[in-house]
């Protein structure tokens, strides 16, 4: 699934129109729903994508003013939810813990620093 395709589809979605056709609150509702589904897909599709809803929460918090406004505090709700549906998924980690750690030994090979900038810039141009 491609995150950058929600992102589309939610930015031609007109925000203002379909906040007041709904609702401030239910459109609030809507968008926690949207963020939490995603996080729990992602959650299911690669182990790693955790670090990128901790990523969101960073970015939000830096965005946010260093404060805890309405909009962070949501995120963290769809976070913990999002956490909660992943819970089967966590228990079946732990059971096969071995073969986990087989299957993501790849993280842990260092590799120089240069190699990682060209790595990051050839994914980023193609």
């Amino acid at each position: 699934m491609k995150i950058d395709s929600l992102r589309l589809n939610m930015k031609s979605l007109n925000f203002k129109k379909a906040q007041n056709w709904i609702g401030t609150y239910a459109f609030s509702l809507l968008l926690l729903s949207i963020f939490a589904t995603t996080i729990v897909l992602g959650m299911y599709t690669h182990f790693f994508t955790g670090f990128v809803a901790m990523g969101h929460g960073i970015y939000l918090f830096i965005n946010e003013g260093f404060r805890f406004s309405k909009t962070l505090i949501n995120c963290l709700i769809a976070s913990f939810l999002s956490l909660l549906a992943f819970l089967p998924w966590l228990w079946f980690i732990f059971i096969n813990l071995s073969e986990f750690q087989a299957s993501t030994s790849w993280s842990k090979v260092a590799m120089p620093a240069l190699s990682l900038v060209r790595s990051w810039i050839y994914n980023l141009t193609y």
